[in-house]
């Protein structure tokens, strides 16, 4: 007999924020090697710069994130298995006009026909967000933290609102967003301060000003990462009613794994 979870993901599209994170990379290998009938995973990511002159694409990213060991499992069950991820310049969401054809190779022109906007708001049944765990402690910039686990959550939830086959939301959110609370329970606890308002009031100072701000601001919560995650909860509290299901997962401690994809597994660079 099938397990349910294969036969839920079968023929399911889905889109995965944060696919080049190492729980990202963790989530890819799981659903590819559990849920082989999986239909495409789509991968919105921001483009780097590999050198100075080398422009480095979302497609250049994953194909060094293929040939790791983390997919060795996968590989034995099916050598294609390449083809059901499709990795894309995130601006495409966020500003389908920002990414012109002139900034492309023929190859790159070819995948966006499978990528356009309009084709990913009429196919993404399911989404993971797990982009938002910047854990730069050695950085606690609240500006940049509000940027990173906030704005964007938001500017990819407007994106959302507009997929016409969203079944669900599974959000990676973190325990210390509640660290001050004596129990925490299975609820959003709302921040006061609307995010907007917060961005408009860093958007204007320098450096100083907000790392002299910070305490006040961030009030009970230990550092503005944990600050940054109870407002991103709040921001997903409010817009729960134009989207479908939510489901936020609350991690602690993200270390080495148990079992899968092997025991011990885990990335140096995650831990730094």
């Amino acid at each position: 007999m099938s397990s349910s979870i294969p036969d839920f993901y079968h023929g399911k599209t889905i889109l995965v924020f944060g696919s080049t994170t190492f729980p990202g990379k963790v989530l890819l290998e799981k659903l590819l090697r559990s849920c082989p009938d999986i239909e495409k995973i789509y991968c919105p990511v921001y483009p780097t710069k590999k050198t100075v002159t080398h422009h480095f694409s979302p497609v250049d990213t994953f194909a060094e994130i293929y040939t790791t060991k983390l997919f060795d499992r996968v590989r034995r069950i099916n050598a294609k298995f390449q083809e059901k991820i499709i990795p894309f310049d995130i601006n495409l969401l966020i500003s389908p006009t920002a990414v012109t054809n002139t900034e492309l190779d023929s190859n790159e022109e070819k995948r966006l026909g499978l990528i356009s906007w309009r084709n990913l708001q009429n196919t993404v049944d399911l989404c993971f967000y797990i982009a938002n765990n910047s854990v730069d402690f050695d950085e606690q910039n609240l500006k940049d933290m509000i940027q990173t686990n906030v704005m964007d959550l938001k500017s990819s939830l407007t994106f959302l609102k507009t997929c016409t086959q969203l079944q669900s939301i599974v959000y990676l959110s973190s325990i210390y967003a509640n660290i001050d609370c004596p129990f925490i329970d299975e609820c959003v606890y709302p921040c006061p301060i609307e995010p907007q308002k917060l961005v408009d009031a860093l958007d204007w100072m320098d450096k100083e000003m907000v790392e002299l701000a910070t305490p006040k601001l961030i009030g009970p919560k230990p550092n503005a990462f944990a600050f940054s995650h109870w407002l991103a909860e709040t921001v997903l509290s409010e817009e729960q009613k134009s989207l479908p299901s939510i489901s936020i997962v609350r991690v602690s401690i993200i270390g080495a794994a148990w079992k899968d994809p092997y025991p011990g597994w885990v990335e140096i660079e995650w831990t730094k």
